[in-house]
This record gives C-alpha cells, structure tokens and sequence, in this order.
C-alpha cells in the first residue's frame, strides 16, 4: 500500500527533526504553529517505521481528542 495521491504528491518540507531539534515537545509544537497539515514519521528503537497524516492544526493541552476523518495512521515497509 501507499499514501493516498493528494497526501504523496506534495511538496512537504522537514518542520522538526530529533536529530536537529532535540526531544521536546514543546518546541515540535512551536515548529508546528500556524500551519495545516502535517505527516509525521517516526522509526522505533526495532527499526520500524511507522506515522500518521495530521489534517488540520495540532492543539497543545487539548481536553480530548481532535482531527476529521481526512487523519490516518500508517506502518512504512521497506521495498
């Protein structure tokens, strides 16, 4: 499987990275301000990969869940 054509033909750009920017947070939410839309990928210790398409903007502190149907998880397989 792939990502759906609307979210793969993009021309996304790196907002945030742990290697650049560290583990926080806060300052992947401060990178994140004011913009829509957003693919988030991230490798486990094992070496999977693994993410989510966020529609919409991300809200810190929220009291419950938030997003629309347009939101999904996915696994990355190598090949």
């Amino acid at each position: 499987a792939s990502l759906p054509p609307p979210v793969a033909l993009r021309a996304w750009r790196l907002a945030f990275s742990t290697e650049v920017d560290g583990c926080s947070l806060q300052t992947l939410l401060r990178r994140l301000e004011g913009s829509e839309d957003h693919l988030l990928l991230l490798r486990d210790a094992g070496g999977a990969t693994f993410g989510a398409f966020v529609a919409g903007e991300w809200r810190s502190g929220a009291a419950s869940y938030f997003g629309n149907g347009e939101a999904f998880l996915f696994a990355w397989a190598a090949g």
